[in-house]
């Protein structure tokens, strides 16, 4: 599991039910700066040797280029309560999909972390990233409901 140097933020996008990209697109939550992230918040533990299938993270890029077409340079911009003016010039390229990184369980979810962007700062004290939070049934294949 990733450590993080204290002090950090985290701009959450925050996905949700349902994942079925064939038929619905997921549902993408914003959370501000700052504020407690709800599907990081109790995490329990994975099953020992945890790891998704090729399918699975094979079907990884469709999501991350849906979550990627929501953030706009606004939207990250009016997430951050601070660094407002180093946020002024700030622009959200996409690249490749980032890797998954697996958190843990929360009720009958796996959630993971993906971070898309380090953001700018107001100081060099403080580390800014912009993050994705998936979330998918521990009992259906990646991407498929929740």
């Amino acid at each position: 599991m990733r450590r993080w140097l204290i002090p950090f933020v985290s701009l959450g996008l925050l996905l949700g039910a349902p994942l079925r990209l064939a038929r619905a697109e997921p549902v993408v939550s914003y959370v501000p700066e700052m504020a407690p992230i709800p599907a990081i918040e109790e995490l329990g533990p994975l099953s020992p040797g945890y790891a998704l299938s090729p399918a699975e993270e094979a079907r990884w890029p469709q999501l991350f280029a849906f979550v990627a077409a929501q953030v706009s340079d606004k939207v990250v911009q009016d997430l951050s309560r601070w660094a407002r003016d180093e946020m002024k010039a700030y622009h959200y390229a996409q690249g490749a999909p980032p890797k998954l990184e697996a958190l843990g369980t929360a009720g009958p979810y796996v959630v993971y972390a993906v971070t898309l962007d380090v953001l700018p700062s107001h100081s060099r004290a403080v580390k800014r990233w912009l993050s994705v939070y998936p979330r998918c049934r521990k009992t259906l294949p990646f991407m498929a409901g929740i």
